[in-house]
């Protein structure tokens, strides 16, 4: 995409390597577009752009390696004169900066980085004269030196519900902009991690590894803090200031929730009127646990609905884009409550088990769902709702036995199939045998709230 041409370039092995040269997606008032995928490696020993000198560059990444070494930036919207962009959408696969810093929306670009799975390694990401925006959606960011201003100067720190994984990796890093959206914040890595911003994201926080400092109250009151997630964990949560934080629960070293009350540092009863102490908490601030914990249903609802439509119906039986879904079934298929049009993730079809064409049905259920059952599949209660897995012959009665489809022909089924939040699985049911000779077979979920 050079000179106001259009390009594409689909890269799914083997190794553009590029020792003395740069990178440019989309150029000169051009568009380009290059699709990262599988194996396909690329090296880069210079500048890295995306959206260049007024072109308009997108790089999807949905696996493969981007490795970025010597002189120059890693840049998202370069420079130009004229408005244009640049957007790196990852979703898979790792991009490693080795060399220079991410730089996004130069002059009059428009920088974008949708962290949406894999990874990404820098020392910094910096926002320029432009609008620079990142989007955590389950992504991971690694940081790879010390650095106290890690994010700076960009216009949006958004968390969306896959949320933000920050790994500290060792070193000492610090965010001192807002961080808003729906989502929650995971911190990983030894090392610690500063949020010195006056933050907003609604969704949990947990510590990981190492420690996060948070120097002000910014947990959202509705949420759940986790300091480690296993016994005898080293995970911190520095609150270096007096004050108190209030949210609805806390988990320290994976265990049950803690009592509700005041929490803080190994003294802190004595020397801060606590009603509680652990050596998970540092500083002088204190965690107030209210035990009003929001359940997975009502902060999805407040995400989805309440949050793009104050005036929606966002009660489980509510309806509000009128597609005959209620929204508990929306939030149990991973779909949009306010769309509606067919989100393509529930799919029925003749497709191949065991070498023999066999009514199947894929649906995304809640990670974690176990089914069981000699007939219909039902799963256990997660997150407050049920799934039934149910087969037929005729309609009138849903009696016969349903099996999971695993294996090779699980992964063959669901190859395609569109890309599902964080916290939903694709699970595929089969009616029993061939559909040769079988002159009807039927199969259906049911979902319920008990």
């Amino acid at each position: 995409g050079d000179v106001g041409g259009t390009g594409s370039v689909n890269h799914s092995a083997n190794t553009v390597s590029i020792p003395t040269g740069e990178l440019w997606i989309g150029n000169a008032g051009g568009t380009g577009t290059y699709n990262l995928s599988g194996t396909g490696q690329i090296t880069v020993n210079s500048w890295l752009a995306v959206g260049r000198d007024s072109g308009f560059g997108i790089l999807n990444m949905t696996g493969g390696t981007i490795t970025k070494t010597g002189l120059g930036n890693f840049e998202i919207g370069s420079y130009g004169g004229n408005p244009h962009s640049g957007t790196v959408d990852l979703s898979g696969g790792l991009i490693d900066v080795q060399g220079g810093i991410v730089a996004m929306g130069a002059d009059v670009a428009v920088g974008t980085l949708n962290l949406n799975g894999g990874t990404l390694r820098t020392s910094q990401i910096i926002g320029l004269a432009g609008t620079a925006n990142i989007n955590f959606n389950g992504g991971t960011l690694v940081a790879t030196a010390n650095q106290a201003v890690f994010l700076d100067n960009l216009d949006s720190l958004n968390v969306q519900s896959g949320g933000a994984k920050i790994d500290s990796n060792g070193f000492a890093v610090g965010i001192a902009q807002n961080l808003t959206g729906v989502g929650g914040l995971t911190k990983y890595g030894t090392g610690t991690l500063t949020l010195s911003g006056a933050n907003t994201y609604s969704g949990n926080t947990t510590v990981g590894d190492g420690v996060l400092s948070i120097p002000s109250p910014a947990l959202a009151d509705s949420s759940t803090v986790t300091i480690g997630t296993a016994p005898a964990s080293p995970a911190v949560l520095n609150l270096p200031n007096p004050g108190t934080d209030l949210v609805a629960a806390l988990v320290i070293d994976g265990g049950a929730s803690a009592a509700t009350g005041k929490w803080g540092r190994t003294g802190s009863i004595a020397a801060l009127g606590a009603d509680f102490e652990t050596d998970a908490i540092t500083g002088d601030g204190l965690i107030e646990v209210s035990g009003a914990v929001a359940s997975p249903y009502s902060s999805w609802a407040a995400a989805n609905i309440t949050a793009i439509d104050p005036g929606a119906d966002a009660t489980s039986g509510g309806n509000p884009d009128g597609d005959g879904q209620t929204n508990l079934a929306e939030f149990a298929l991973n779909s949009n409550p306010l769309s509606g049009a067919s989100s393509g993730k529930v799919v029925g079809k003749v497709a191949s088990v065991g070498a023999n064409p066999t009514l199947v049905l894929t649906l995304p259920v809640r990670t974690g769902a176990t089914f069981s059952g000699a007939a219909a599949k039902v799963s256990g209660l997660i997150d407050g709702i049920i799934y039934t897995i149910q087969g037929s012959d005729e309609l009138a009665t849903w009696t016969l036995a349903v099996s999971e489809v695993t294996g090779l022909d699980k992964t063959a089924i669901e190859t395609g199939l569109p890309a599902l939040d964080a916290g939903w699985t694709y699970r595929t049911f089969q009616s029993p045998g061939t559909v040769v000779g079988d002159p009807s077979d039927f199969l259906r979920a049911v979902i319920v709230q008990p």
